[in-house]
């Protein structure tokens, strides 16, 4: 377990596209936002897109490259998966059977304070729905009434859940927020021993940064008005072995820098689950990664960029991903593409883009905490209304995913 934890921290860094150039540093920079400052107007938009036969069928076009007997008959029949999960979850899917899925968000930043507003959007094939509201103040994180009631309509019907059980989920919303207008998810006032969020970045800024000091990826090339992260079928296998006989050879810096940042990362869910800080420090011990680790886990992953499996998939599959970031007009643009092709079709892609527009007036605003509800409050009221023995000790709901994929669009 551990080795593949150490390999795909270590397989992230590579998506971090820093290095000694200065070009890739300067896009590396651009990318966590550490040079920004002052406040901000914020737009974020993500589009992803599904075509499950394109990708099913490439699948089972892997499958017969390979010839192998293990190979379920049913991913064979690339038609039959397709069916099935249309079948399942038909109105995940627009009227040309293709998953469409959006979220954005639009609001002000205070990049020196870590404050920000902003409104919410989700939408699926079209319908485009206004969640609510984030408000993010330090390391704390505040949504308003009306986006805690979507979020458990949208989770419950994403689930394949009844309409009709969301009245059970609303009046235990009702009896739990009263009069109270914001859900918090936020650390202890009195963690003052704990690595907050904010803190959190910068540490694996600083770390990754001095870990990849001395390699480049040489995916960063300059572009009009600014600099381009590019990684496709072409240059992954170079780039990913390039990047693993760095890391082999500097196994006891990369260890040291993946043990740091998991044990941040666990005292910082304590903090913000309120969970105990000595258990949490103790489960992070389990996963602590020896220099041994990092070369078993280099070694692994050289070894499985030259299997069948391996070369099968990505003779099938064209893969890309193209980050660009420029600024123009006093406006900075951050635009990711992920396109995945099968047999020149595309099965999945997802677009990303952020603007970041200077602003001298930001009003931001104000948030009384006795107006607030916990989130594991929100947890436990949701909870009990499904049809098991709740334990309010037990870790509990996907939740937390899409609220933090929500404060990841808006950084």
């Amino acid at each position: 377990m551990k080795r593949y934890i150490a390999a795909a921290i270590s397989a992230f860094l590579m998506f971090s596209a820093t290095g000694c150039s200065k070009l890739e540093q300067e896009h590396f920079d651009k990318s966590m936002n550490m040079d920004e400052k002052g406040t901000a107007l914020i737009n974020a938009q993500i589009d992803y897109t599904l075509d499950p036969d394109v990708f099913f069928g490439g699948v089972a076009d892997v499958a017969e490259k390979l010839n192998s007997q293990d190979v379920d008959e049913d991913i064979i029949d690339s038609s039959e998966i397709s069916s099935e999960m249309l079948s399942d979850s038909r109105w995940l899917f627009d009227e040309n059977k293709k998953m469409q899925i959006s979220l954005s968000a639009s609001g002000i930043c205070d990049f020196d304070n870590y404050n920000s507003d902003a409104y919410i959007f989700a939408g699926i094939n079209g319908i485009t729905v206004k969640c609510g509201k984030l408000h993010l103040r330090g390391d704390s994180a505040y949504y308003d009434k009306r986006f805690a009631y979507n979020m458990c309509a949208l989770t419950t019907l994403s689930e394949g859940g009844d309409p009709s059980e969301l009245s059970e989920k609303y009046l235990a919303l009702d009896k739990l927020f009263g009069d109270k207008q914001y859900l918090r998810l936020g650390y202890d006032s009195d963690a003052n021993a704990i690595l907050k969020s904010s803190q959190l970045g910068k540490e694996y800024y600083t770390g990754a940064k001095a870990l990849l000091s001395g390699f480049d990826t040489g995916c960063v090339t300059k572009i009009q008005n600014g600099t381009r992260f590019t990684l496709t079928s072409d240059n992954f296998s170079s780039v990913s072995k390039k990047l693993a006989s760095y890391l082999k050879k500097n196994n006891t810096q990369t260890a040291d820098f993946i043990n740091g940042y998991l044990t941040d990362s666990f005292a910082a869910s304590a903090a913000l689950s309120g969970s105990e800080t000595a258990q949490l420090a103790d489960i992070a011990q389990l996963f602590k990664i020896t220099p041994a680790d990092i070369t078993q886990s280099c070694d692994s992953y050289n070894e499985m960029l030259g299997t069948p499996e391996y070369k099968a998939f990505m003779d099938t599959f064209d893969i890309e991903i193209v980050n660009d970031i420029t600024e123009e007009n006093g406006i900075r643009t951050d635009q990711t593409t992920y396109t995945v092709d099968s047999d020149s079709k595309n099965a999945i892609a997802m677009n990303a883009v952020r603007t970041i527009e200077k602003t001298k007036k930001a009003d931001f605003e104000q948030i009384n905490t006795a107006d607030c509800v916990d989130f594991d409050e929100y947890i436990e009221a949701i909870a009990e209304t499904y049809d098991y023995d709740y334990d309010p000790d037990d870790e509990v709901s996907d939740f937390p995913d899409i609220f933090n994929e929500t404060d990841e669009i808006i950084g």
